[in-house]
Order: C-alpha cells, then sequence, then structure tokens
C-alpha cells in the first residue's frame, strides 16, 4: 500500500469516526435534594402568615362594619342646656334636644325632669321631688330640634326663696325609632353652677358624680 493509499485511508477512518460515534450526553443540572425541604417549609410558611393577615383583617373591617352600621342604626337623642330666661332661677333655662339619627324619625318622645336637690341662700331646700311629665313631642326628623323646659314645683326661685346655691336635676327621655326593636330611654344628670353675678347654669355629669354629690 503506497503513500496515498494510506492518505485515503485515514481520511475514511476520520469520516467513520465523526458520523458513527455517538457523544455521551451531557449531565443535566441536578437540584440539591438537601434544599428542597427547606423550600417547602418556606413555601408553607408564608401561605399560613397571609392567610392569618387576610383573616385578621377580614375580621377588623367586619368589626368596623358592625360598629358603623350600629351606630347609624342607634337612636339617640342629644340634650343640651339653651337659653336661661331668667338667670337667678335656673329652672326657666329651656333645653335643646336633638335627634342625632341621620336616617331615621323618632316619634313619641316624653320627656320628664327630676328635681334632686335644690338649696338657696334662704334655707329653702327641695329634694328628691317626683317626676314632672312635659308635653309629649309627636316627631322629631333626622337631626331636627326642639325645646324642653324642666318647670320648678314652685316658683319665684332668685326672689322670695333666695338665690341658688345648689342644684341638681335629670331629665329623662322615652321615644321609639323604626328598625328599632325596643323603645328607648335615655336620662340626662345635671348639675346648677353658680357665677359671679349669682346666675346658675346648667352642665352635664355623670351618674356616678350624682350618686356622690347629694
Amino acid at each position: 500500500m503506497n503513500s496515498q493509499q494510506r492518505r485515503a485511508r485515514r481520511r475514511l477512518i476520520a469520516s467513520l469516526r465523526e458520523h458513527f460515534i455517538v457523544k455521551e450526553p451531557s449531565q443535566p443540572h441536578k437540584v440539591h435534594k438537601e434544599s428542597q425541604p427547606h423550600q417547602s417549609q418556606a413555601r408553607q410558611y408564608f401561605g399560613k402568615t397571609i392567610s392569618r393577615t387576610k383573616l385578621l383583617w377580614s375580621l377588623v373591617l367586619g368589626g368596623l362594619a358592625f360598629l358603623g352600621g350600629y351606630a347609624l342604626l342607634r337612636p339617640h337623642i342629644s340634650v343640651e342646656p339653651g337659653i336661661v330666661l331668667n338667670p337667678g332661677d335656673p329652672f326657666s333655662t329651656q333645653f335643646d334636644a336633638m335627634n342625632d339619627s341621620l336616617i331615621f324619625d323618632v316619634t313619641e318622645i316624653k320627656p320628664s325632669c327630676y328635681t334632686l336637690l335644690v338649696q338657696t341662700t334662704n334655707n329653702v331646700e327641695l329634694r328628691g321631688l317626683p317626676a314632672r311629665p312635659l308635653p309629649m313631642i309627636p316627631t322629631l326628623g333626622p337631626r331636627d330640634k326642639t325645646t324642653i323646659t324642666c318647670p320648678p314645683f314652685i316658683g319665684g326661685l332668685g326672689a322670695g326663696s333666695g338665690n341658688v346655691t345648689t342644684a341638681y336635676i335629670v331629665i329623662g327621655l322615652s321615644y321609639k325609632q323604626e328598625w328599632w326593636p325596643s323603645l328607648r330611654n335615655q336620662n340626662f344628670p345635671l348639675r346648677g353652677v353658680v357665677d359671679s353675678q349669682n346666675g346658675v347654669h346648667w352642665t352635664h355629669i355623670s351618674m356616678s358624680e350624682l350618686q356622690t354629690a347629694h
């Protein structure tokens, strides 16, 4: 075999190797088996955290919605001292009563006034008098106002009976409101405050303050 034949043979062998020898496939990337449990635990932890957060927000929003709905539906009338017709006589005060509801009328409003204690400079004392019923108010619309009074059992306070030094009263209200299941009752304890001119002005106090005051 001459040199030309040997070169041809080598080229043929090289060509056969190139076309028919199968290369080993590259090894696929292996996931570290030890990292899989940690990843699964992390996903479970964050999933539980998100679920708890959603539940917490649902409870908070539900509570706020309940409180807002209760405040919107609950009947309430506010009472504030208004004009004093005779500065020396606290029972000449006109009180402003307002329906605080934004939606509902209140009906069959029955005001009353209790005189718990009145003392004057001339040793006149009124104590524990029964409630004095006042004229019923048929209807009071949303955010509407009306005037109620607390007339005394005896007149002339600040004149022959002397100047008032101590006074405690309670204004009571009973009324109805549509969609509310029961009759509503409210009480407003007030104390008479004497100014430098012997004028008496009513101010709100709590029931506990009222109980310890007289």
